[in-house]
């Protein structure tokens, strides 16, 4: 018996059976933001394939048609590289001692980001390394 998932839910289901445990992990891996993943677990564990109390697991069904999965897009979900919130990490990473004009400049030439995107992409790496409160 084949279940049709679409390729979020089966790069989930993959990332669990791999040894991710949260949501923000499976995200990580997928280049994807928290939500799409919670939002696709939802519907993983109405089809009683995940439980996701305390740590994601998969349940004896989704272990025995993990294998059997197809997704609804014949196209094979790859690893996100080269996105914008990567290069950004990466210059942000690598500041060093530079001014915050110089930094947004660099998020803008290289990123591809907008003067707006630059400037809240830095405000989010900085609370994210906890250099500034929520």
């Amino acid at each position: 018996m084949k279940t049709t998932l679409s390729t979020n839910a089966v790069a989930i289901i993959e990332a669990i059976a791999s040894g991710l445990k949260t949501s923000k992990e499976v995200a990580e891996r997928m280049g994807v933001a928290v939500t799409v993943v919670t939002g696709s677990l939802a519907s993983l564990k109405k089809n009683e394939l995940v439980t996701t109390v305390g740590e994601l697991s998969l349940t004896k069904a989704g272990r025995k048609y993990a294998p059997t999965m197809t997704a609804t897009n014949p196209k094979s979900r790859k690893l996100r590289t080269g996105t914008k919130a990567e290069l950004a990490r990466n210059i942000f990473d690598h500041r060093g001692d530079k001014s915050r004009k110089t930094i947004v400049h660099e998020l803008i030439t290289v990123a591809g980001l907008s003067k707006n995107g630059a400037a809240t992409y830095l405000q989010n790496l900085k609370r994210k390394a906890g250099m500034i409160k929520s």
